[in-house]
């Protein structure tokens, strides 16, 4: 390899580890937000690798997994490219939030849209957004890409596998492709896998802005989401299996030598059946094994066998994944609901999963899209009466006139002050 590797303001000759920064945003004020960013150059071509981390800014394991990712002699082994950005939001950083000063929106659903249709306007870009869609104009060049993500203290730690999605009949072949070499993705890092949600809550919950699905879905690349545990600290045990799982990428990529290495210090749930997971948390379960299990060398959409998962940290169902129709088992299989911009391909059994006793998020994470609602009329307030039916007292301070028609289509009964609740003030009522 001759030629060198440039992005943001440094470039890497072969053999060489260097840092520098990329330009995220330039304020007003004259605060420039950038984004540190570590270049690896091997002395041999192959592919290139991107990690990321620290999107959300309490999510701290994946800074740590990076750093001790980059050894000192990383570009004499390394074949290929690594590109290391330890943290997406260095505002959520600084702060200790997960999202950041400058867009009170999740960044990880800041990330390039899909392109508007022919007659269709877009909105002007927020100043996040605009940096993000410079960074993923680079992140082009990526043949594979991970983002370290942390889920919470009772998960163990996990991929999410986002869908893989196409408009026309003739995209099928190439999806294919793609869910095949995003399969293998998944089966070198030793990590389980869960499955992300049905395209159509995937689309309405615009997770195909975050950091893996637009990397997937537009410049179709395969990228995972790893979840390394707990937030707002590191875990050792989760930091180990982040290094291992960023390892065996490496090494099933063919950019370091070696076989994959297995899977230790963590639990490994497995099931007989894939699953997705749900956007309300549930409380974790033991699985009904656990074991320290090797990653597995080949896809298993080759074999026809479901991938391995875990429902630990998420509610366990049965996923709709893209691949061939599996033979195996007797169980009914279910077919998710198609989207009008998406189709899905086909489902594995799905036997039914335990029950899960589900509890609710303490922090602002993804939730439910439930629609709320309309709002009361706000000149409609409710009369406190008597018990023994007199009608209550209206104070002249707090009475309004009530007007000819509510705006807000109610009753336009006057506001009053209820009655208390201890003495009714009718002269006719005793004591």
């Amino acid at each position: 390899m001759t030629t060198s590797f440039a992005l943001g303001d440094v470039v890497a000759a072969p053999g060489e580890l260097v840092h520098g920064w990329f330009e995220l945003a330039t304020l007003p004020t004259g605060h420039r937000e950038r984004l540190p960013i570590v270049l690896v150059r091997g002395r041999e071509p192959g592919p290139t690798v991107w990690v990321t981390a620290n999107i959300h800014g309490d999510e701290v394991t994946g800074l740590s997994v990076i750093h001790a990712l980059l050894e000192s002699d990383l570009a004499d082994r390394l074949r290929g490219t690594l590109v290391a950005i330890p943290s997406l939001n260095p505002a959520g950083l600084h702060a200790r939030q997960r999202v950041s000063y400058l867009d009170r929106r999740d960044p990880n659903r800041l990330f390039p849209d899909f392109p508007p249709e022919p007659g269709q306007g877009s909105d002007h870009p927020a100043v996040l957004e605009a940096g993000y869609a410079r960074l993923f104009a680079e992140m082009r060049r990526a043949d594979y890409l991970v983002d370290l993500h942390c889920y919470g203290l009772r998960a163990c730690c996990f991929i999410i596998r986002d869908r893989v999605l196409y408009r026309r009949p003739e995209d099928l072949p190439a999806a294919r492709e793609l869910a095949d070499r995003l399969d293998a993705l998944c089966n070198w890092s030793g990590l389980p896998v869960v499955n992300e949600i049905p395209s159509d809550r995937y689309l309405q919950a615009r997770l195909h802005r975050s950091v893996s699905g637009t990397a997937l879905l537009q410049a179709g690349i395969p990228a995972i989401t790893v979840e390394l545990g707990l937030t707002g600290a590191v875990d050792p045990a989760a930091r180990m299996a982040g290094i291992i799982a960023c390892r065996n990428v490496l090494r099933g990529a063919g950019m370091l030598p070696g076989g994959l290495e297995p899977m230790v210090g963590i639990p490994i749930p497995r099931v007989g059946f894939p699953v997705m997971r749900d956007l309300v948390r549930a409380r974790a379960r033991p699985a009904s094994s656990t074991t320290t299990s090797s990653p597995a060398t080949s896809s298993p959409w080759a074999t026809g066998s479901p991938p391995s998962a875990t429902s630990t940290g998420v509610r366990c169902r049965p996923a709709a994944t893209c691949g061939p129709t599996s033979t195996a088992g007797s169980s009914p299989s279910r077919t998710a609901s198609s989207a009008t911009r998406a189709r899905q391909w086909s489902t594995w059994p799905s036997p039914t999963p335990a029950p899960s006793r589900a509890r609710p998020d303490l922090r602002p994470r993804e939730r439910p899209l439930t629609r709320l609602p309309a709002r009361a009329c706000p000149r409609t307030m409710p009369v406190r009466t008597c018990p023994r039916g007199h009608a209550p007292k209206v104070s002249r301070r707090t009475a309004a006139p009530a007007p000819a028609s509510c705006p807000s289509g109610g009753s336009g009964a006057p506001r009053c002050r209820p009655a208390s609740p201890r003495r009714c003030r009718s002269s006719s009522c005793g004591p």
